[in-house]
């Protein structure tokens, strides 16, 4: 709104001042520069700037940048709005919660497990309006977490507050449905796990105990916030297409990067240390987000020439382990992606849309034709099927939520009453929220 800027100013304003003061003192340069080199300081003093300029929040200024918070703003809600998928991977975050906890400790299995007694205890307290009363009373950083929890999400919501009708409101509430997963799924619970720890520890500091337990969740959760973004996310225009929904893997980006920094090859345990936490950060994660997506292979395929398996679990997980990996760079993400997977390079999820809105155009013409033309045969009727490029199209370009979850449950609808599928491989309950896929159906059977 025009009153973004001076609201802006007012707050930030006083804080900006001091933090230049500081990094622009000489002694505090020459500091930086000699501990951790110049490129940290330079990106202390775009970090700075960027919340000086409110980069990330200023509104559209011209017809192109209408169109492309537009488009963001679509996509994000028709992919991720309504979606089982997308809410149920919320909860996965717990990974990166017992990473960041066990790492401030001996990362065992006796520290592994505490941690996670830690945070059942925060889960079941997290249920508690006082407990959360008293959260963000003491937290800053949670009070206003809800609409925080991710870029994407809080361009989204920031945009249909200020829209008025249903469709708006629908969005929005599709929108907090996922950060409201986040934030009371994972979030309190991962705050109220690490303020407890700290008082075990300090039984008096609870002022070290708040600031403990918000730096746990500042840096083992996603954030949307423009002082939580970096710098690659920060950047404004054509380059915010292109690392869409890449709030997860710039997390991970940067816990890689201290994962792998403090591997010293001549201390074999510090290497130890790190492939334990990329598999607690990443595999376990990887794999229970393959099972919520029903994408787990088939582990006794046997390839028809060699016999051998075509599939093994370690080979699955060492996969998977290295596209997440990949995935922490933009543009790198998407190549890896497409070796990988079976469905080659994608740049953005904007280029999806293209492709859906062609095949959609395809599939409307075909049926218009089968319905004028009457010398084409009943066989001749477009599959039904194909209508998912439509949906994906019209949620897109409409910003209708769900458009992707409508999808799964039509294909499952599909097979159900599909007179010519055997009884066997009728879609299960599971099918209706995932997907159907006639071929895991088989293996199923089998």
């Amino acid at each position: 709104s025009v009153f973004d800027r001076p609201a802006h100013f007012i707050t930030h304003y006083e804080a900006v001042r001091n933090a230049k003061k500081i990094l622009n003192s000489q002694e505090i340069v020459d500091v930086i520069t000699e501990k951790v080199g110049a490129a940290y300081l330079r990106e202390l003093q775009n970090w700075v700037g960027a919340i000086a300029s409110n980069n990330e929040n200023q509104p559209p200024t011209n017809a192109w940048e209408n169109l492309g918070l537009t488009v963001r703003n679509n996509v994000t809600v028709a992919v991720l709005g309504l979606s089982y998928t997308t809410m149920a991977a919320q909860l996965l975050g717990y990974s990166a919660t017992i990473d960041r906890l066990a790492a401030d400790t001996t990362y065992g299995p006796i520290s592994i497990s505490v941690v996670t007694k830690d945070i059942m205890v925060g889960i079941a307290q997290a249920f508690d309006p006082a407990v959360r009363k008293r959260i963000f009373a003491l937290s800053g950083e949670m009070r206003n977490r809800l609409e925080n929890t991710d870029r994407e999400v809080r361009t989204a919501l920031r945009t249909f507050k200020g829209k008025q009708g249903i469709a708006s409101r629908v969005s929005e509430m599709a929108m907090l449905a996922i950060a409201g997963i986040q934030m009371y799924g994972v979030d309190v619970p991962t705050w109220i796990a690490a303020y407890n720890r700290a008082l075990r520890a300090e039984p008096n500091n609870v002022e070290g105990a708040v600031k403990y337990a918000d730096r746990v969740v500042r840096i083992s959760q996603t954030a949307g916030g423009l002082k939580d973004l970096n710098e690659v996310q920060r950047k404004a225009g054509i380059m915010k297409i292109f690392t869409m929904f890449y709030s997860f893997f710039a997390l991970l980006y940067g816990l890689t990067r201290q994962i792998s920094g403090e591997v010293k090859f001549s201390k074999p345990l510090t290497v130890a240390r790190a492939a334990a936490r990329i598999f607690v950060l990443i595999t376990v994660a990887e794999a229970a987000q393959a099972l919520i997506t029903n994408r787990v292979p088939d582990f006794d395929e046997e390839d028809d020439k060699t016999g051998e398996k075509v599939n093994t679990v370690p080979g699955w997980l060492l996969e998977r382990t290295v596209n997440t990996i990949g995935g922490t760079v933009p543009f790198v993400r998407d190549i890896v992606s497409g070796f990988i997977s079976d469905y080659g390079y994608s740049m953005s999820p904007v280029e999806a849309f293209g492709e859906n809105a062609i095949k959609a155009i395809e599939y409307l013409a075909d049926t218009y034709e089968f319905h004028t033309n009457p010398d084409l045969d009943p066989e001749d009727e477009p599959e039904l099927s194909r209508i998912k490029s439509l949906m994906v199209t019209l949620g897109t370009i409409f910003g209708l939520p769900g458009a992707v979850q409508f999808n799964r449950t039509l294909s499952a609808w599909i097979a159900n009453n599909d007179e010519d599928l055997d009884e066997d491989l009728k879609p299960s309950w599971f099918d209706f929220i995932a997907g159907y896929n006639e071929e895991k159906a088989k293996k199923r059977v089998e």
